[in-house]
């Protein structure tokens, strides 16, 4: 058998989830978008800053 820990999953549902989005299809229209939603510019607060 193989393990791959994924850190903060608590859940064997979920773990299944992030190993099934690896073989997602994400276009570079949508990539484009996320890194303009997700940019450092748009991140507030003394957490993620």
């Amino acid at each position: 058998d193989h393990v791959l820990a994924i850190p903060g999953t608590r859940f064997e549902d979920r773990a299944k989830e992030n190993l099934d989005a690896a073989s997602s299809v994400v276009s570079e229209h949508v990539i484009s978008k996320a890194g303009s939603i997700l940019s450092p510019e748009s991140i507030i607060g003394d957490r993620w800053s």
